[in-house]
């Protein structure tokens, strides 16, 4: 009977309408209400009070403080691989293009090679893709030692801006010897 007088003043039941199938509605109605209740939210400390009870704001300011550093980690990471990647590119560039520069002086007989680079128009050139320095000093630039009369010592330099601001260069040589 307590229980019945309690779901009476709880619920507004009179004592008309409690019968033996209201109560065990009412019973299987409370199990599955507190078993549906304990599985989504916690139930507070105390036993009569049925409120629930969500997270703290202390709990939510350190989920977010987490969320945060790990969004912001990500992006530093991401940053840092996409400059990485275009300084990677200039280089591929500049490499590319000393060596097909290399490539073509190889194609001069030894006797020419001299005169068409070292003493004629052809010791500067342009690499397409690439930011003049800050000084606009040539991007390329073929310097040729001949102090030994049979070998030429072939020295292809080019000198860039990259995107960050900062001054590069890149150097291939090689020897051409004169054949006999």
């Amino acid at each position: 009977m307590k229980d019945i007088s309690r779901y009476q003043q709880k619920e507004g039941f009179t004592p008309l309408e409690i019968t033996k199938t209201s109560i065990k509605s009412i019973s299987n109605m409370k199990t599955k209400q507190v078993f549906v209740r304990s599985n989504k939210m916690r139930r507070s400390s105390r036993k009569d009070d049925l409120s629930l009870t969500g997270f703290t704001i202390l709990e939510v300011m350190i989920a977010m403080v987490v969320l945060v550093v790990g969004v912001f980690s990500t992006l530093s990471i991401l940053t840092s691989a996409l400059q990485q990647r275009a300084v990677s590119r200039e280089y591929d560039i500049a490499k590319n293009a000393a060596v097909a520069k290399i490539e073509e002086i190889k194609a001069f007989t030894f006797s020419d090679i001299y005169g068409t680079y070292e003493q004629g128009v052809d010791k500067y050139f342009d690499v397409p893709g690439l930011v003049t320095r800050a000084d606009k000093t040539d991007e390329g630039l073929i310097v040729i030692d001949n102090t030994n009369t049979d070998l030429l010592d072939i020295s292809v330099c080019i000198y860039w801006r990259t995107r960050n601001g900062k001054d590069e260069e890149f150097k291939m040589q090689t020897m051409v010897a004169q054949s006999e």
